[in-house]
C-alpha cells in the first residue's frame, strides 16, 4: 500500500540567526526573532493540519475503495477502519500532528520580546546610515524565512546529483520536491507571490493542493533549490511566468524571471 507522505520541518535556533545578522544589536534582533517565531508556529500549524486532514481523506478514500462502499456506510466497518488507520498511518500521524502541535503552542524556543523602549534605545544608537533607513525588526521576517528555507532544503552532493538529471516531470513527484513545496506554502500562507494577484488558493488550508505551484525563476540549483530561485504562484499566474508548456523547464540561457518579490512585500 501506498504511504502517504507528509512532512514537519525544524525550527531555526537564535544563535544559527543571530550569527547571519551581525551588524544588528542584540535587543532588535531578540525582538525580529520573536516576530519570525510567532509566524512561523502559526503558518507551520497550518500546514501540518491542512496535511493531517488530506491524509485522512486519501484513507478515506482508499479503504471505500477497499472494500467497494461510500463513506456513508464506514460506520459498519468500524473494526477494519480501525486496522485501516494503523496500515494508512494516519493513526501514527494524528500523533504526531497532536504532539507537535502542543510544542508549537509552548513557543518555549524562541526569546522573549523585550520592552519597546529598550529597542528604541538600541536604534537611536545605530549609525547614521542605518538610522535614516530606520529598520524595523519586522523588516527581517523575509529574510529569516530565507534563511530558514536554504537550511531545511539542502541535500546531499549525491543527491543533488541525482536529482539535477532527473526528467523534471519525474522530478515533480520526488520527496524533495514535495518538501520543496511544502516550505514555500508555509512561508507565504499558501498565497500567490505575485504582488498584482496575492490569490489565496489553498488559504482555507483544507489539504487541497491544487491550483498553487512553485515556478522557478533559476533551474541552476535544481535538486537544491535556493529561495531566491523560486515563487509561489497560482496556476494563472503560473501559465503566464512560462511562455511554454507548463512543467517543461526552458534551457538554462533562456530562464525568464517575470516578476521579483519586492523586498518590502507583506507576508500573510
Amino acid at each position: 500500500m501506498m504511504k502517504f507522505q507528509y512532512i514537519h520541518f525544524p525550527t531555526l535556533p537564535y544563535d544559527q540567526v543571530r550569527d547571519c545578522f551581525p551588524s544588528h544589536g542584540d535587543v532588535f534582533m531578540r525582538n525580529a526573532y520573536a516576530n519570525w517565531m510567532a509566524t512561523f508556529n502559526r503558518r507551520s500549524s497550518l500546514l501540518y493540519r491542512s496535511q493531517l486532514n488530506q491524509h485522512a481523506r486519501w484513507a478515506q478514500n482508499a479503504f471505500c475503495d477497499r472494500y467497494n462502499i461510500t463513506p456513508d456506510e464506514m460506520w459498519s466497518y468500524d473494526e477494519q477502519w480501525g486496522d485501516f488507520r494503523i496500515e494508512s498511518g494516519i493513526e501514527q500521524h494524528q500523533r504526531e500532528y497532536q504532539r507537535i502541535a502542543g510544542e508549537l503552542q509552548s513557543l518555549d524556543r524562541k526569546p522573549k520580546s523585550v520592552p519597546v523602549i529598550e529597542l528604541a534605545k538600541e536604534l537611536i544608537e545605530q549609525t547614521v546610515a542605518q538610522a535614516a533607513g530606520l529598520e524595523h525588526p519586522l523588516d527581517l521576517e523575509m529574510p529569516m524565512y530565507e534563511l530558514w528555507f536554504n537550511s531545511v532544503i539542502n541535500n546531499s552532493p549525491e543527491d543533488r546529483r541525482e536529482l539535477k538529471y532527473l526528467p523534471y516531470k519525474e522530478y515533480l513527484k520526488t520527496s524533495h520536491w514535495k518538501r520543496v513545496r511544502s516550505a514555500m506554502l508555509l512561508i507565504y500562507s499558501a498565497r500567490c507571490a505575485n504582488p498584482a494577484c496575492l490569490r489565496s488558493t489553498e488559504g482555507s488550508w483544507m489539504g487541497d493542493e491544487v491550483d498553487l505551484e512553485v515556478h522557478h525563476l533559476s533551474y541552476a540549483n535544481k535538486g537544491n533549490e535556493r529561495f531566491v530561485d523560486l515563487q509561489l504562484l497560482c496556476f494563472n499566474c503560473h501559465e503566464k511566468a512560462h511562455s511554454v508548456v507548463k512543467d517543461e523547464p526552458p534551457p538554462p540561457s533562456q530562464t525568464r524571471n517575470t516578476w521579483q518579490m519586492p523586498d518590502n512585500m507583506e507576508a500573510f
